[in-house]
């Protein structure tokens, strides 16, 4: 059950981060939750970074996955559309 007293004191030291602050209590209750979203906060970027890769090369092959990251370095867009 979600606590409101307790996701505002995770979210309080997550707002000097620089986090903005619509994201702010959403990371907060990920921290909070017992959800796959609090593993997945807490990888390191190394991690996050090898997960990204294994599943680029298991949708796209190893080819095409290191095309796709050269696309990605090369073109200044926002992918996140």
């Amino acid at each position: 059950m979600v606590n409101d007293k307790e996701i505002a004191e995770i979210a309080e030291p997550i707002k000097l981060t620089g986090v903005k602050d619509v994201d702010v209590f959403h990371v907060a209750y990920a921290i909070f939750s017992e959800s796959e979203w609090r593993k997945v906060m807490m990888n390191s970027a190394v991690e996050i970074m090898d997960i990204g890769f294994a599943c680029l090369v298991e949708k796209l092959g190893v080819v095409n996955a290191e095309r796709f990251i050269a696309m990605i370095k090369r073109d200044s867009f926002d992918y996140t559309i």
